[in-house]
């Protein structure tokens, strides 16, 4: 932001998006609003004396640095006009504002409209197609908000990590002294003349108003339609003015009530229209001119002001010289000093990514955190802490075999823990919310690699893998190396010694070959949390926790957990129990699998640009006869279903969908998201040849949607599908 937004608030706009969430998805808001308003009770200027007068602000006093032109729009027919953009009063009324709307056209820039020049193009964001810059009401009202809409371009997509989008706007507030010109011929040369005028205020104003006469005049209230959905209070206030001087004749104290305060200043939002013999509306004779604000904790829930009158003709009550009061107050939501939620974006993690995790709260709560690969769920004195954060603390880790909790106390910016000797502690991290309500730090999460160690020994077709070191693997840990295709999943079955394991499948390497382990990991960022008795966690922060922070009940720990997937592996497999046949010209009897690898928790439109990564096939079996004179006597079209799944058997299955009809259920196996770890494949346009020939194909086109977070086998059981005889 610019320094020059003098007697100006400027409310930013701030969201919590995830990474690939994109604009034209609808996972992400095309538009986003940040607002200026008026500083009301700022000190009046220098310049003047009486220092009688308001701030407020006018769209069209502010501008985007750097631009040389901008196109005018009629705000009410949208943001640019673009037809299928939200409207700006739609997209005010989802930001809390209520945009009354004027004839004032908005101020429209995109980049084309910057200065070539003094880095102007620099000072636009690449992600921001246009802005808009809009009255709320009319410029320069009490009431009057300055508008600043933001259009990203359609295909902007959320990166990985935080974004700040900067908008340099120029532009002050204005001083507005209390002041009226005169216009048209005064009626003779009166110097006192007679004055009577109406104040009236809605019964759904909220809030409490007195309204109290100057010397000299005079107020007559009367209730209007009482006990009706429109029943208003009415003032007529009645004295002598001098002409042509603006003359306080009233002070109107408005305050919010108990418990309650006011978010906009109350405001004249109406005026009656004179007739041309009385030059002009009410709002040139009647104003409000602040006098005083009182706060409770910050919160404005009181206004005072001086009732300004200022005419050069006589008036009378049939001359029906209005205005209408409008204030609204709201309550006072009385915030709880917790710590309310932590965000850190997916709950996948990929391999060796930093995150930035962000914890929220009141300010003064306090809390201390931990962030842990867990290494059991039934014993976590097992779990390794990889907190990145400095000035971190340690804590005892596990409490449950500790007969007396630890005593803490807070020391500066340090909390310190007696933890029983014979256990190991734990570094956590001890802060205290400040006045921003967060508090935020980069976490370093490891690879997916366990172990890397060199073959001792070469192999051929051997499931015997001899290493220099296996301390750290385990079975089911997966194994990579150069002998061994990507799209191939071995793993280990057996650890036999720390240099030697058995593997599932046969290997041919030669010595010396690098070997790597991987496999998922799970990861927790824990809060503790301070409690009497003697469990899990022992001792921790002061405040207590939002809702939103997930608990396990058993435990007692207030954890997220948060996964790191290896990139998965789906298998599209076509097999068969007998030796009649072959499969794409393997041997006889020998299943037949097609092998692609991604990305965990991934849809193909969030890794559209990795080209690298399947995203739809053709799958082609061409199956032959191995025994002559024999042919494929029967055949069918195999269905395949992502709804209803494959059930074992030797035919056919179908099952009765919600409506109850019987529909076939798929001849693929773990085709259904839902039962294979997420995985969403569709198969479309499955043909099959003709029977009575030795040969016969079957073709069908694949798109993958969604990877999973797990290897998947979708195996086509060839026996439910041709016969041969």
């Amino acid at each position: 932001m610019a320094t020059n937004l003098q007697n100006c608030e400027i409310t930013n706009y701030v969201s919590t998006e995830n990474e690939g969430d994109q604009v034209n998805l609808d996972t992400m808001p095309s538009h986003v609003l940040i607002t200026i308003k008026a500083l009301m009770d700022n000190p009046a200027p220098t310049t003047d004396i009486e220092g009688n007068g308001y701030w407020s602000v006018a769209a069209a006093n502010f501008s985007i640095s750097g631009s040389e032109t901008y196109t005018t729009q009629d705000p009410s027919t949208g943001f640019g006009g673009d037809a299928n953009s939200a409207s700006i009063t739609s997209i005010s009324s989802a930001h809390g504002i209520s945009f009354i709307g004027n004839t004032n056209a908005g101020r429209v820039y995109t980049r084309s409209g910057m200065t070539s020049t003094d880095d102007g193009i620099a000072l636009w964001d690449a992600n921001v197609e246009k802005v808009m810059i809009v009255d709320s009401t009319l410029p320069n009202n009490l009431d009057n908000v300055v508008l600043v809409y933001i259009k990203f371009y359609d295909n902007y997509m959320m990166p990985s990590e935080n974004v700040t989008i900067n908008l340099d706007i120029d532009g002050d507030a204005t001083w507005n002294p209390l002041t009226f010109p005169s216009e048209g011929t005064p009626q003779g040369q009166l110097t006192n003349i007679d004055s009577v005028f109406e104040i009236t205020s809605l019964s759904s104003n909220s809030g409490v108003e007195t309204i109290t006469p100057k010397p000299g005049f005079t107020i007559t209230e009367t209730i209007i339609k009482p006990g009706f959905s429109d029943e208003q209070t009415n003032y007529v206030i009645s004295g002598v003015v001098t002409a042509d001087k603006a003359t306080p004749v009233a002070t109107i104290q408005v305050d919010a009530g108990t418990s309650k305060f006011f978010s906009t200043a109350p405001n004249f939002d109406g005026y009656s229209v004179l007739s041309p013999t009385h030059y002009g509306d009410a709002s040139k004779h009647i104003k409000l001119s602040l006098n005083s604000i009182e706060k409770t904790d910050d919160k404005k829930t009181s206004y005072v002001f001086n009732l300004v009158y200022q005419n050069n003709v006589k008036t009378t009550i049939s001359d029906g010289l209005k205005a209408s009061l409008n204030y609204n107050s709201k309550s006072v939501v009385t915030r709880k000093v917790q710590i309310d939620s932590i965000s850190f974006g997916s709950t996948t993690i990929n391999s060796g990514e930093t995150r930035e995790i962000t914890v929220y709260g009141a300010p003064t709560a306090e809390f201390a955190l931990s962030v842990v690969a867990v290494g059991s769920e039934d014993q976590r004195w097992l779990d390794t802490s990889i907190l990145s954060s400095e000035n971190t603390t340690l804590l005892p880790k596990n409490a449950e075999i500790v007969a007396n909790p630890a005593q803490w106390n807070k020391d500066g910016d340090i909390l310190k823990g007696l933890s029983h000797v014979s256990l190991p502690e734990l570094p956590v991290l001890y802060k205290v919310i400040d006045s921003s309500g967060y508090f935020t730090f980069n976490q370093k999460f490891p690879k997916t690699n366990t172990k890397t160690t060199i073959l001792n020994g070469g192999m051929s077709a051997s499931t015997t893998m001899n290493v220099d070191d296996s301390t750290g693997v385990e079975v089911g840990d997966r194994i990579l190396m150069s002998a061994i295709p990507t799209k191939s999943i071995i793993t280990v079955t057996v650890v036999n010694s720390t240099t030697q394991v058995t593997t599932s499948a046969a290997i041919t390497s030669g010595d010396n070959t690098s070997v790597s382990f991987i496999r998922p990991k799970t990861y927790k960022i824990i809060l503790h949390k301070r409690i009497n008795t003697v469990a899990y966690p022992p001792v921790g922060a002061l405040s207590s926790f939002g809702s939103s922070i997930p608990i396990n009940t058993i435990s007692k720990e207030y954890a997220y957990t948060l996964n790191q997937y290896i990139d998965p592996t789906l298998i599209l497999r076509a097999s068969t129990a007998g030796t009649a046949l072959t499969i794409n010209g393997g041997s006889a009897g020998a299943e037949d699998d097609t092998a692609y690898v991604g990305k965990a928790d991934r849809s193909s439109i969030e890794l559209k640009h990795a080209s690298r990564i399947t995203k739809s096939f053709k799958l082609t079996y061409n199956l032959a006869v191995v025994s002559g004179g024999h042919t494929f006597t029967a055949a069918r079209t195999p269905v395949f279903s992502k709804v209803y799944g494959w059930e074992d058997g030797s035919t056919p299955t179908s099952k009765i969908n919600a409506i109850g009809v019987l529909v076939p259920a798929s001849d693929w196996t773990n085709t259904v998201p839902g039962d294979n770890g997420g995985t969403e494949v569709l198969i479309t346009s499955i043909t099959i040849g003709s029977t009575g020939a030795t040969t016969i194909s079957i073709t069908a086109n694949v798109m993958i949607k969604k990877w999973g977070n797990s290897n998947v086998v979708m195996d086509l059981d060839l026996d439910k599908i041709v016969t041969v005889a």
